[in-house]
């Protein structure tokens, strides 16, 4: 199913408690350390930005609750997007330097929560 891309701004101050929960729903019962928390924090920030780029601003460019950009897989699209067992968006154009891709747009996973989006 393919639904409408969704901007879901997520407080810095939540990152630390998201970003914990993500890594032990993926890796067991093992925190991640202080050091590894940080580097994914700071990748967070890097790739979604801030709004009005306040530093103690929310990450502005998520959408959809997919923290790092996670694009659909083939397995994801079988047998077509919109019959997909997953619930997906399309991306909005991105731009880079003075170019923007503003073809069809790239399908990404889209999640239910910001806790969701970070176990993905």
């Amino acid at each position: 199913m393919i639904i409408a891309t969704t901007r879901t701004p997520i407080d810095l101050a939540d990152l630390p408690g998201l970003v914990c929960a993500g890594y032990v729903g993926v890796v067991g019962d093992v925190a991640p350390s202080d050091a590894c928390r940080r580097i994914v924090i700071a990748q967070l920030v890097l790739e979604h930005g801030r709004r009005a780029h306040n530093p103690a601003g929310p990450l502005w460019g998520v959408y959809c609750w997919n923290l790092g950009n996670q694009d659909a897989i083939p397995t994801d699209l079988a047998p077509s997007p919109g019959e997909s067992p997953f619930t997906l968006f399309r991306t909005v154009p991105e731009c880079e330097g003075t170019s923007c891709q503003r073809g069809g747009g790239v399908l990404r996973r889209a999640f239910a929560s910001a806790q969701e989006g970070a176990a993905g």
